[in-house]
């Protein structure tokens, strides 16, 4: 996954898919400050699109930059509601 995000970064840099599939690749790799970086990217190129929003929310809840999730979560509930409750458990367990 992370070989096929990195190919369409580098194919279409200005793709906001692009890097929110990195950013969820580098995630699942336990690699979140690399992540977080990948879902900023794809929220300068998007800023109303929700997943990465969700995906550098969930970074920063493993990053342990409660901050950045707080503000994706207020982000997420004008954006998509369902995803923000999502974060909003996640964010609880991490209490």
């Amino acid at each position: 996954a992370l070989k096929a995000a990195e190919t369409a970064v580098a194919i279409n840099p200005a793709s906001p898919l692009a890097y929110n599939s990195l950013g969820f690749a580098l995630v699942g790799l336990d690699q979140y400050a690399d992540a977080a970086k990948a879902f900023r990217e794809s929220i300068s190129l998007e800023p109303d699109f929700a997943d990465p929003h969700y995906g550098l929310g969930v970074a920063a809840i493993l990053l342990n930059d409660r901050e950045t999730a707080e503000k994706q979560l207020k982000i997420l509930e004008g954006l998509h509601p369902g995803m923000a409750r999502q974060l909003e458990g996640f964010l609880k367990q991490g209490e």
